[in-house]
């Protein structure tokens, strides 16, 4: 069974509260500007996404060696950054984001 954070299972568990939660978030934007959203992952998720992530950034990538692309003096990208690690698309598809 793959995992479950409890914020996420109140969200799909409980539309009233995914709307109420939602409102909030959404209410947050248009006051500040910037909101902090709630936990998505379990430290050992979070984890295990840094790693990912880390292990990409560092070396550019070239020829058939994965790593990074630079475009511009200050922006490296990942390209394929939803297949690193499962809590990528979990927040890509998560829907307070």
């Amino acid at each position: 069974m793959p995992f479950q954070s409890p914020f996420q299972s109140i969200v799909a568990d409980h539309p009233a509260e995914r709307s109420a939660i939602v409102e909030q978030v959404l209410g947050g934007l248009e006051q500040d500007g910037v909101v902090r959203l709630p936990n998505l992952f379990t430290p050992d998720q979070l984890s295990a996404m840094q790693r990912a992530l880390n292990a990409r950034l560092t070396r550019l990538r070239w020829s058939n060696l994965d790593g990074y692309e630079k475009t511009e003096l200050y922006r490296h990208m990942v390209e394929d950054v939803l297949t690193l690690e499962q809590g990528f698309v979990d927040v890509a598809l998560h829907p307070i984001i």
